[in-house]
């Protein structure tokens, strides 16, 4: 098997967003995106967590026969539905499309898992004959509160518009791997994955879509 991996490193993302990595650097530079220097933008959301027994610390998504690689916690406002269906666009533009493969040398394939609603419950990334690469929301519920009230004494305190209580599913997006050995010289492809990975995650967060840079 491999030698243990690095001590996992909070690695801070712009805007807030903290993207937790077992790596802080990526070997690949030139398959690396840089991280943009984010304009920021002011929010009136706010958050509580309601922590389960099993997923308080994003291990409730990563399922057996995997390793946890990485984890980003996703501000509550982001909708979860729309945030895995723009991901999931985006792995399969970014590692499975020719360019995909002229970018990281390896071929891929790029498949979601969905609900019976039909929403995108996992991205499951094959780079073939490497490893297998799986992303989804974690078990945790997020109250979310879009706006701000008062109370009886005229204090401020946060509140949905809606007028009641309103949760959503996950506060990590995580990213784990199958646990079978990576050889060496494909390892600095797999770290450029999950670089590009954040910061695709921190794309959304800023614009609403991980398609997009400070200069579009």
């Amino acid at each position: 098997r491999d030698p243990p991996e690095a001590p996992l490193l909070l690695v801070k993302m712009p805007m807030g967003v903290a993207f937790m990595s077992s790596t802080s650097s990526c070997r690949l530079r030139a398959h690396c995106r840089k991280p943009s220097s984010f304009r920021s933008r002011s929010s009136s959301s706010q958050r509580v967590i309601r922590a389960r027994s099993d997923g308080s610390d994003g291990s409730s998504a990563v399922i057996s026969g995997f390793a946890y690689l990485s984890k980003a916690e996703i501000p509550s406002r982001i909708p979860r539905s729309d945030f895995m269906k723009q991901m999931f666009r985006w792995a399969v533009q970014e590692y499975e499309s020719a360019a995909g493969r002229e970018n990281y040398g390896l071929p891929m394939e790029v498949k979601a898992e969905e609900s019976e609603e039909g929403e995108v419950t996992a991205i499951v990334v094959d780079v073939k004959g490497v490893t297998t690469l799986r992303a989804q929301m974690d078990d945790e519920e997020v109250q979310v509160f879009d706006t701000v009230s008062k109370d009886k004494e005229g204090n401020a305190i946060p509140a949905h518009s809606m007028g009641k209580t309103v949760y959503e599913q996950g506060r990590y997006f995580v990213i784990s791997r199958i646990d079978t050995p990576i050889e060496a010289d494909r390892k600095p492809t797999v770290r450029a994955m999950l670089e590009n990975f954040g910061g695709a995650v921190n794309a959304y967060y800023a614009f609403g879509s991980p398609f997009s840079t400070d200069e579009t």
